[in-house]
C-alpha cells in the first residue's frame, strides 16, 4: 500500500493563483495595518480622549483647509484688549465685527460719550460701546480721509489721522473729519501682541473648533483623508480582500480534494 504524500505537490495549486495571491496579499498589508490600527483606536476613542485632543500640525491643518490665523494685532483699552485677526475684530475673546483694512488704534471718547470708544482702521472708523457692541461704521462716505497710515492723539487730546491727503482731526462732537491746521505734536498709536490668554482663545475661535485627533483617525479608517483618491484606494483594497478570500477558499478546496484523492489512491 502506498502512503499518501504529507503535502500535496505544488502542481495541485495553479502557479498563477499562488503568484497573484502572494502579490495581492503583500500589496494589501499596508491597508490592513492602517484599517486595523485605526479601528482599534476608534474602539477606545473615549478612553484615549481622541475627541478632545486637537491636532495642530500645520501641514495637516492645511490639508483640511484649516489655515492658521495671521499674526494678531492688538491695542489695550483699559482692562480690555481689542485684537484684529484677519478681517475679524475681537473685544477680549469675543468677536464683535468684521473690519476692512488694518487696525491702527483704539481710543476713549472721553466726556463726550464716556461709555463709548473708537476703533480706527486705515479704511473705516467704528464706534463701539463698553459692552463691545458696534454702534456705527464710518467710512469714506462719511468723510474718512483716503489712505490713512497712522492715528494718535495730540497735546489737546484730539484724535489725529495721518493720511496720504494730509493730517485730519476727528471731531467727537460732530463726527466730522476736518483738516488739521495746527500740526501739533502727536503721540501715534502702535499695536502690540496681546497676552497669550487672549491670543490663544481668539486664534482657536478664528479657526473654528479646530481638528480633533478622532476625526483624523476616522478619516484614515474610511479613506476620506485622501479625498477622491482615498475612495479609489478603499474600493481597490476591498476588491483585493475579496480576491484574497476567494483565492484562499479555492486553494483550500482544491487541496482538500487532492488530499482526498491521494488517500483513495493509496488504499
Amino acid at each position: 500500500m502506498n502512503e499518501p504524500s504529507a503535502d500535496p505537490p505544488a502542481a495541485t495549486r495553479p502557479r498563477w493563483l499562488q503568484r497573484w495571491h502572494r502579490a495581492v496579499g503583500l500589496g494589501s498589508a499596508l491597508f490592513l495595518f492602517a484599517l486595523a490600527g485605526s479601528g482599534l483606536l476608534l474602539m477606545f476613542s473615549d478612553a484615549l480622549h481622541l475627541p478632545s485632543r486637537q491636532v495642530d500640525q500645520s501641514w495637516l491643518m492645511n490639508w483640511y483647509g484649516i489655515h492658521a490665523p495671521p499674526s494678531p494685532r492688538g491695542f489695550q483699552h483699559g482692562p480690555h484688549w481689542v485684537t484684529q485677526l484677519g478681517v475679524r475684530l475681537y473685544f477680549d475673546t469675543r468677536e464683535i465685527s468684521r473690519v476692512d483694512g488694518v487696525l491702527l488704534g483704539v481710543f476713549d471718547v472721553g466726556d463726550e460719550s464716556p461709555d463709548e470708544w473708537l476703533a480706527i482702521t486705515d479704511t473705516e472708523l467704528l464706534v463701539v460701546d463698553d459692552a463691545g457692541t458696534v454702534l456705527e461704521h464710518l467710512g469714506r462716505g462719511s468723510g474718512l480721509p483716503v489712505g490713512v497710515t497712522s492715528v494718535g492723539r495730540d497735546a489737546q487730546d484730539h484724535i489725529v489721522l495721518a493720511s496720504s491727503a494730509g493730517r485730519y482731526l476727528y471731531k467727537l462732537d460732530s463726527g466730522e473729519f476736518v483738516l488739521d491746521t495746527d500740526n501739533a505734536a502727536v503721540q501715534w498709536s502702535a499695536g502690540t501682541t496681546p497676552p497669550a490668554a487672549v491670543t490663544d482663545v481668539v486664534a482657536k475661535a478664528y479657526r473654528g473648533e479646530g481638528l480633533s485627533l478622532e476625526r483624523v483617525v476616522l478619516d484614515i479608517h474610511s479613506g476620506r483623508l485622501f479625498g477622491r483618491w482615498g475612495r479609489v484606494i478603499i474600493i481597490c483594497a476591498s476588491v483585493a480582500l475579496l480576491f484574497l478570500a476567494a483565492s484562499g477558499v479555492f486553494a483550500a478546496v482544491r487541496r482538500a480534494r487532492t488530499d482526498s484523492q491521494s488517500c483513495r489512491d493509496g488504499e
